[in-house]
């Protein structure tokens, strides 16, 4: 397990071994990556999209999977 500063929240928190790998593998290849903690790209139940009202919500955007994304398979926290 290493640590990693999260892009969102700003908090260094724990990464797995196998994140931190695909984050890594990114970044070889000149991609731009931004790692999230799981508290803030996790569903949030308590949340209401700011967009239609549903719930859970991506806490990274304050909106349900659906409004994020634009695809209907991320409906009820599948992301």
């Amino acid at each position: 397990m290493s640590e990693m500063l999260c892009g969102h929240c700003g908090e260094t928190k724990p990464i797995s071994d196998a994140e931190l790998k695909i984050y890594k593998a990114g970044k070889e290849k000149n991609e731009r990556q931004i790692w999230v903690c799981n508290e803030c790209y996790g569903p949030d139940w308590s949340g209401k999209c700011s967009e239609c009202g549903e719930s859970p919500i991506m806490p990274v955007t304050g909106m349900c999977g659906p409004c994020t994304t634009g695809d209907s398979d991320t409906a009820g926290g599948n992301w």
